[in-house]
């Protein structure tokens, strides 16, 4: 009995220490600190959230998006490395481990949710159309747009919004915004759902374009992204929580839409 008696309580031993290991293992947080940096996944096309910027000769992303990510490895004591990709191939990079983690004003959809963790919401904004300034009287209102084109970014919020509210127009999704904002410049579109300060980020670099009267309301808001079960969302909602209370993201907002002008 005695024999048996220790036996198990050896066992129970090796088990915990094996349940530590896995637990180890499976961290993502000791991964990302390991490796010596943090693998963030974007779509720079979306200021001033995150978007190209030649500085000093050499292209940047830049963003009010990058700026938390540069506060998130530098908590977690890691180099920020920075992939920029199509925004509806993000959720697909971080489930394939490509990336570590997603901001890109994405919000916190059921679908999504099915698919990702995300953090606490970090920022709200309202839906807009982007229009050409010679439009401003004649698109003011959800009927004024029954049987026109209007642009949408794949599998975004934009794309969901536009198929619920303006179902006797005609959508056209495309995964870039930027060539959305050509589609419109170029006639081929006649507006484009974007939240105000993305599509007031287009407006501070083509004066022939402005927000149309039509009020889409407000934004589901914005969180960070990452695998399910990642234990990279406790640090991330640190962060969050630490410049919304300081107001610190309201000086990256700032800062960054200072560096489309």
């Amino acid at each position: 009995m005695k024999k048996a008696a220790l036996f198990l309580a050896i066992l129970m031993v090796a088990m915990a220490f094996a349940g530590c290991g896995a637990e180890a293992e499976s961290s993502k947080v000791a991964e990302i600190k390991e490796a010596g940096q943090l693998i963030l996944g974007t779509s720079a096309d979306y200021p001033p959230y995150e978007f190209h910027k030649m500085i000093e000769g050499k292209d940047a992303i830049v963003g009010f998006d990058i700026m938390i990510a540069e506060k998130i490895a530098e908590d977690l004591g890691v180099e920020l490395v920075i992939k920029d990709m199509v925004f509806d191939g993000l959720i697909a990079a971080l489930q394939g481990g490509k990336i570590d983690l997603i901001i890109a004003g994405m919000s916190a959809t059921p679908e999504r949710e099915e698919a990702v963790d995300f953090s606490q919401q970090y920022y709200f904004e309202k839906q807009t159309l982007l229009i050409k300034e010679e439009k401003l009287d004649t698109y003011t209102s959800i009927a004024s747009l029954d049987g026109i084109k209007i642009g949408v970014q794949t599998s975004s919020i934009q794309e969901g919004l536009a198929q619920e509210m303006l179902v006797t127009s005609s959508l056209t999704s495309l995964p870039d915004i930027a060539a959305l904002v050509l589609e419109l410049k170029t006639g081929k579109v006649e507006g484009v759902i974007l939240v105000k300060p993305v599509a007031n980020g287009y407006i501070a670099q083509n004066s022939e374009l402005m927000l149309s009267t039509i009020d889409f309301g407000e934004g589901d808001g914005a969180s960070c992204a990452v695998a399910e079960g990642s234990d990279l969302v406790e640090p991330v909602n640190k962060i969050l929580t630490e410049i919304i209370e300081s107001g610190e993201l309201e000086q990256f907002v700032f800062e960054a839409n200072m560096m489309l002008e």
